[in-house]
């Protein structure tokens, strides 16, 4: 198999993990807060894809940065500090790209300098940069006991 498929193969693996994990706990979340009266139970369906495909775009990133970045060091050179900060890098960018990309179209680019938005961008970024980073170290970390996460190194 060629290089390129198997760095692929390994995003969408990586992605599919942070996905599949995102969906369980954005379902349990969800089921707990239909539980307390928040929303109708017919949402946490939605919810829970919803936490998937976000979990799924996170995890896609974490392993397209980490391939570009360190792809040709292998696995055990690799810190899980390392991974952790890449993991929050990528969570604390992708608030902001999405809602700089849903607002300032919507509301021009002066929405960026109001201290609501401000502070919603920053709680976005430092919640999904912490939970970014806690998941890459943990993949990082099994990808070192088991290997079957591992992206693959430039030499294969």
């Amino acid at each position: 198999m060629s290089g390129w498929v198997r760095r692929f193969r390994g995003i969408v693996g990586i992605g599919a993990v942070w996905g599949g994990f995102s969906g369980i706990v954005g379902g349990v979340l969800a089921v707990g807060a239909a539980l307390l009266g928040a929303f109708p139970f017919a949402e946490a369906g939605e919810i829970m894809l919803g936490a998937a495909g976000l979990g799924f775009a996170l995890g896609t990133g974490f392993a397209t940065m980490l391939t570009a970045i360190e792809g040709r060091r292998k696995l055990e050179e690799l810190s899980t500090g390392r991974a952790a900060v890449l993991g929050a890098c990528v969570g604390a960018v992708a608030p902001i790209a999405v809602m700089a990309s849903i607002f300032v179209p919507m509301m021009g680019a002066g929405v960026l300098l109001e201290p609501r938005f401000v502070s919603a961008i920053a709680s976005g970024a430092l919640s999904y940069g912490a939970i970014t980073a806690a998941l890459a170290a943990g993949t990082i970390s099994i990808a070192k006991r088991g290997g079957e996460l591992a992206l693959p190194s430039a030499e294969s």
